[in-house]
């Protein structure tokens, strides 16, 4: 079996590699018992620190892929070099490349899924449907696991927003009996479907697209990026001074 090289920040075992690498992974994962993969960002780093149970979620992933240009950034300044491959990307890589899997999909509308498939022609993708909203351990979020467990993929996107997506994808083990993998991804289906814009790459590079996403829909995503995110400076700062005292 390989060893691969994760790297330890804020309490996350953040996956290194090249992209390529880190999708051989994922394929690897899709032929083994059941598992789901994580892409951490600033947000599930906070969320993470200030409740423990979703922290217990989130060590549950077999694999955790840093999502975040500013969250490597800062790493950085402890001495941590962490590769970044944002979902959105891993998605349509995903998508475009590995017509070997059946991909399921769920959490977008049928339209959406459509639209997907119109986009990505060549590509194996089954479409399982949700309620547009659901509470967890509700009778519809149990009926929507059967529905996950029992269809047919080796890889499924699971788009319900965070932290319902990873609490979905966890308790999913319970229920599904063959092999497979769950990718906790978000809005990556929107931005490929054009349903909400990514920023532009200049953006996206710069580690700013935290920023045009604000700007996008700040009635929703002001108090994340504006109160809760800057938290991670005072997580940043407590990692540094623990590795100094460890003199790691």
């Amino acid at each position: 079996m390989p060893v691969h090289d994760d790297k330890a920040f804020l309490g996350f075992r953040f996956a290194q590699g090249s992209r390529e690498a880190l999708t051989r992974r994922i394929e690897t994962l899709s032929r083994q018992s059941y598992g789901f993969v994580i892409t951490p960002n600033v947000d599930f780093v906070t969320r993470a620190d200030q409740d423990p149970a979703i922290k217990a979620v989130y060590d549950h992933a077999a694999l955790q892929i840093c999502d975040s240009r500013v969250l490597a950034k800062l790493a950085g300044m402890t001495g941590v070099a962490l590769d970044v491959y944002p979902g959105s990307d891993l998605v349509a890589d995903l998508l475009a490349n590995n017509m070997m899997h059946n991909i399921g999909i769920i959490g977008p509308s049928h339209d959406d899924w459509r639209t997907l498939v119109a986009r990505f022609p060549k590509a194996r993708t089954t479409f399982i449907a949700s309620p547009g909203s659901m509470a967890v351990g509700s009778e519809a979020w149990s009926a929507c696991l059967h529905d996950a467990a029992d269809a047919d993929w080796d890889i499924l996107l699971v788009c319900f927003g965070s932290p319902k997506q990873e609490r979905f994808a966890d308790a999913l083990a319970a229920f599904r009996q063959r092999p497979g993998v769950a990718l906790c991804v978000g809005a990556s289906i929107d931005f490929l479907t054009d349903r909400q814009r990514r920023a532009p790459v200049w953006m996206q590079k710069s580690g700013v697209e935290w920023l045009h996403r604000l700007m996008s829909n700040p009635a929703r995503l002001w108090r994340r990026y504006l109160i809760d995110c800057p938290r991670i400076f005072r997580l940043v700062l407590r990692e540094k001074a623990g590795r100094r005292a460890s003199g790691i």
